[in-house]
């Protein structure tokens, strides 16, 4: 590996992990949250779980980094 491919390699994942952590584990961003319901736990999750950050075991997402 030559400077030019390092510094390369470097940018790109650093570009890649500022994607991975601009996602928001919170409700909003979970492949279970649809029509303001939970479909695991069947329920409105509380408000507060919507768009900030939870820890839920549940939370899904589809991988997409936007």
């Amino acid at each position: 590996m030559n400077l030019i491919q390092l510094t390369t390699t470097k940018e790109a994942l650093r570009k890649s992990l500022r994607e991975y952590e601009s996602i928001t584990p919170c409700c909003h961003s979970c492949l279970n949250y649809e029509r303001h319901q939970c479909r695991v736990y069947k329920a409105a999750p509380p408000p507060e779980w919507v768009n900030q950050p939870v820890d839920c075991p549940e939370w899904d997402h589809d991988s997409v980094p936007f």
